[in-house]
């Protein structure tokens, strides 16, 4: 498994995961990108540049498709359900206040990224701003997923396979552990509201 990671495809096949993330949350992206800066951390491979370009520009990509469905199809096809209606909501009143800041945060919050993405396409939020911010909160997103393989893969510098399952661990944990305090921030503000 180790000797795939050093193959040429690992990145077109690293960016098109994180491009379906932006689409599809279940697809673990900020997995797979902790995982393999873990391995780079105690391997030297794949490369750290590659994973980087990758990582923004699938997350890039998989923003911008998603703005495109949320503007041909619309939001509500695609997200159902009494969670999936308060956040779509919520996200379209976040953009009408807080646009460019609320599609930073959202980045870090899987069903609300999508949310936040699809609701911009669909009420027509500047394409030119929504592609400026995306790119920024792209940049940002892979950066942090990276640090969070490297760690892992500082403290497992000798076992790169711990390495890259800590580094799956600590990215699921985390994302986790945003996505909780981001539900008690929601909850809170709609019960303000």
């Amino acid at each position: 498994m180790l000797a795939l990671a050093d193959q040429a495809w690992v990145y077109p096949l690293t960016s098109l995961l994180v491009v379906l993330d932006g689409i599809f949350p279940p697809v673990p992206s900020e997995a797979v990108l902790a995982a393999l800066a873990a391995l780079w951390q105690t391997t030297g491979t794949p490369g750290l540049g590659g994973l980087f370009l990758a990582g923004v520009i699938g997350a890039w990509l998989g923003d911008q498709l998603a703005y495109q469905v949320g503007r041909w199809i619309g939001v509500e096809r695609f997200l159902r359900g009494p969670r999936s209606t308060a956040a779509i909501e919520w996200a379209r009143r976040s953009l009408e206040s807080h646009g460019p800041s609320f599609l930073i945060v959202s980045r870090y919050i899987p069903v609300l990224r999508v949310a936040a993405t699809m609701a911009a396409g669909s009420v027509g939020y500047s394409r030119k701003t929504y592609s400026a911010v995306t790119a920024v909160s792209s940049v940002i997103w892979t950066i942090y997923m990276l640090a969070t393989g490297l760690i892992a893969g500082m403290w497992l510098q000798e076992n790169p396979m711990a390495a890259m399952v800590l580094g799956i661990v600590v990215g699921i944990v985390i994302g986790l552990l945003v996505e909780r305090v981001s539900r008690l921030i929601l909850r809170r503000r709609e019960r303000a509201v």
